[in-house]
């Protein structure tokens, strides 16, 4: 039947569509005459691009396009299988964790020292240089940590914002200028409270992860 004009066409199976005028712009802005994308998916998300451009205008027949196809499946099956590995690792890290905060409550009943004498179990599953536990008036800091007064206006603003789940930040100074000083150390912030009372958290940091991106 006919498309309506208030109905959208689907073009999800199309393999040729014409382009936009913006992207066009975009192409011609990198002196790309002709353009071929294949998505990469993974999980039935869409994960990526997989993008070619040729500097004339280049026709590409069927069976190219199919290889094309075929690399991104390749390519998207290959990545998600390193996702599940490393969400598979982390899951053992945290089951480890776990065992060992269980076993050393069993025997002295104390479960913040268990966290603290397993520093490297509580780092690991996220990657993080550093983190602190707040509990009972006391301060525990573990491996690489903001200054003492970046914590403390760090505790002091999730306290304001009455946070009740994970808060987390991969750019804190960028996200909330005030912390622009903890920031300098260790940008990337997760924090969980670990009771109903006020400035309770157990609070992880990561480091900077540089990237450069060429256009």
């Amino acid at each position: 039947p006919p498309v309506g004009k208030s109905e959208d066409l689907d073009m999800s199976l199309c393999h040729l569509r014409s382009m936009s005028p913006i992207h066009r712009q975009y192409l011609s802005n990198m002196d790309v005459k002709a353009s071929m994308v294949t998505s990469l998916l993974c999980g039935n998300s869409l994960w990526g691009l997989l993008t070619c451009h040729h500097s004339t205008e280049k026709t590409t027949h069927f069976e190219e396009r199919i290889l094309a196809e075929l690399l991104s499946e390749i390519i998207a099956t290959r990545v998600s299988a390193l996702e599940s590995l490393a969400q598979a690792r982390a899951e053992v890290g945290v089951q480890q964790l776990e065992r060992s905060l269980i076993e050393t409550i069993s025997v002295n009943g104390d479960w913040t020292s268990s966290l603290i004498d397993k520093a490297g179990q509580l780092l690991r599953p996220l990657d993080a240089i550093g983190a602190v536990l707040c509990h009972d008036s006391d301060t525990i800091a573990i491996g690489v940590t903001p200054d003492n007064e970046d914590i403390e206006n760090l505790i002091q603003w999730l306290d304001e914002q009455n946070i009740r789940s994970a808060f987390y930040s991969r750019a804190i100074g960028k996200a909330y200028p005030q912390f622009e000083e903890l920031a300098k150390k260790t940008p990337g912030v997760l924090a969980y409270p670990v009771s109903s009372l006020p400035g309770e958290y157990l609070i992880w940091f990561r480091p900077e992860h540089v990237r450069t991106i060429c256009w």
